[in-house]
């Protein structure tokens, strides 16, 4: 009797831990759920320059945690290593074993009368990239760029 409690416990467990990764995976899928019309966000900010652009976002970025990627003359990409909760959950949906980060992606082009921003961003790790172009986090980073445009 007492190695069928043990066993009994062993399943139970099991079923856990499995829901709990269901769970988990059910949240994500709905935070990152895609949204078939836009892929990125953008704002157009009159009377700006693209060199004026690029400090400010880079700026906000460093300010908040973030390192540079890569920088060229219209693209800026920061990327951040997840923590907390949302780097459990990240984990749960992409392949592999190696931690996840985000990555913000930024066109900046030059108009006739100021500059057009666009943003694009994902999770990845060494073996996968998941585009964030759900409409919740399209939202979200449309009002950050409204805000940001705000900021000139």
């Amino acid at each position: 009797v007492h190695q069928d409690d043990i066993l009994l416990r062993i399943v139970l467990n099991r079923n856990n831990y499995c829901m709990k990764k269901l769970l988990a995976i059910l949240v994500l899928g709905l935070l990152l759920s895609s949204n078939a019309y836009a892929k990125s966000v953008k704002v157009f900010i009159e009377n700006v320059k693209i060199d004026d652009v690029k400090s400010k976002l880079i700026g906000h970025h460093l300010d908040r945690g973030w390192d540079i990627e890569e920088e060229t003359n219209n693209k800026i990409t920061f990327s951040q290593k997840l923590e907390g909760m949302e780097a459990a959950l990240v984990m749960t949906l992409m392949t592999g074993t190696s931690y996840p980060y985000s990555r913000f992606i930024y066109t900046i082009l030059k108009k006739e009368n100021g500059v057009t921003v666009y943003l694009s961003t994902e999770y990845f790790n060494s073996e996968e990239v998941v585009k964030l172009d759900g409409k919740k986090d399209l939202e979200d980073y449309q009002n950050f760029l409204n805000g940001f445009k705000r900021s000139f």
